[in-house]
């Protein structure tokens, strides 16, 4: 059977009815949190005026469209490989009334925002960390029907994440923070990864449920470069 929030067509997410299709990734209630997260730990003043915030692997543009939404005099960007999803964040970026905030740019993880590398202040993450192996025992409604790349993780579903913290040093600006969804079983390595990518105050943060979820990372202030 195909999801539900295909055959509807939109999706319910924090406070927004996304919309959502074949060809996207149906957004999940854990990663509500990472807005949350990402607000407390970027403190954001006066609306994010002078803040760069960037979205890697936007998907429909859920958490992008709520960062533009919370920060509206900060600048966006949302970053997406998949042309089909990023019909769906021009959609939801449109509904939502930030479009002045939010620029949708094509490409894999950094290099789109080759011309902002060292100037990003806050950059945001949910990619494909699945194991290959364990995509292929999920519920068919997922498996058969959201798409593979914003899935599979590789096979120890770290790849996109060692990409992602691989270029972090270079694309954040001084203090800038990235904050990554991971798997529930892959705190400890994304942290190792984060570090060895040379970013300092790595942290693990809970979801809901106690799990830890999501890691973050801060490029050092100085001497870098």
């Amino acid at each position: 059977a195909e999801p539900l929030q295909y055959l509807l067509g939109r999706c319910p997410w924090r406070d927004l009815e996304l919309r959502v299709g074949p060809g996207v990734l149906i957004p999940r209630q854990e990663t509500e949190l990472l807005v949350e997260l990402a607000l407390e730990l970027a403190r954001p003043v006066a609306g994010g005026a002078g803040l760069i915030w960037a979205d890697l692997g936007t998907g429909c543009g859920a958490l992008a469209v709520a960062l533009a939404r919370a920060l509206p005099a900060a600048q966006g960007l949302a970053v997406e490989a998949s042309e089909a999803a990023l019909g769906f964040a021009a959609l939801n970026r449109a509904a939502a009334g930030v479009e002045d905030c939010i620029t949708l740019l094509r490409s894999d993880w950094w290099e789109a925002l080759r011309p902002w590398w060292g100037k990003l202040d806050l950059v945001v993450a949910n990619p494909p960390y699945i194991p290959s192996s364990v995509v292929e025992g999920l519920e068919p409604v997922v498996r058969d029907h959201e798409p593979r790349c914003a899935l599979d993780g590789g096979s120890d579903g770290l790849e996109a994440l060692r990409t992602i913290c691989a270029g972090a040093l270079q694309a954040l600006a001084p203090g800038g923070l990235l904050l990554l969804e991971h798997h529930h079983d892959q705190s400890r390595s994304v942290a190792q990864l984060l570090a060895e990518a040379g970013l300092e105050a790595v942290q693990a943060h809970r979801d809901l449920e106690g799990v830890r979820r999501f890691a973050s990372g801060r490029r050092p202030l100085a001497g870098v470069g």
